[in-house]
């Protein structure tokens, strides 16, 4: 994926694409993912025990990539590594689960660029956008029908008053 490919998509989805913001990992993953995911906010990585190592852009700014340490169980006592994947509109593309977790950093950016390595970017994002249309579609003809029944109340409040004039009814 080039950078105008990336920057359409973002415009499309009314979103910035993501940037290199911040040197520090947890501070470029916050300022990234903000208002898109509670998933780098610091009371959900301290409820989590999660800790973000690394956190940068992917595919020209398509895609914001974090390598997160976790616990793998309640205590706390063992830890984890993995790699998560967020698209633009902070849905999450790409996270194993706690058992398929790895025990280096270096491990699971192997098993995520293996992965990427299969994965279709433009086609994620055009069953996303096609999504989208369908529910916008179904908006708008949940709005039109609710906009004739309001014309249907309107025609017969005003025949009411046409009646109450004319003193048929009182």
């Amino acid at each position: 994926m080039n950078t105008e490919t990336a920057r359409h998509i973002a415009q499309t989805l009314q979103v910035s694409p993501y940037t290199e913001r911040r040197q520090h990992p947890l501070d470029n993953a916050q300022e990234n993912l903000g208002g898109r995911t509670y998933y780098a906010d610091t009371q959900t990585l301290r409820h989590s025990k999660a800790r973000i190592l690394s956190a940068r852009p992917v595919s020209c700014g398509a895609f914001f990539l974090i390598i997160e340490s976790c616990a793998l169980d309640y205590q706390n006592t063992r830890r984890g590594f993995r790699a998560v994947l967020f698209d633009l509109t902070g849905g999450i593309v790409y996270r194993p689960n706690l058992e398929q977790c790895r025990r280096t950093r270096d491990q699971a950016s192997a098993d995520f660029h293996k992965w990427f390595g299969t994965f279709d970017g433009l086609g994620h994002y055009c069953a996303e956008m096609n999504r989208r249309a369908d529910t916008y579609a179904q908006q708008i003809v949940q709005l039109q029908d609710a906009a004739a029944v309001l014309v249907q109340l309107q025609d017969a409040a005003a025949a009411l008053a046409a009646l109450q004039d004319e003193g048929v009814i009182a």
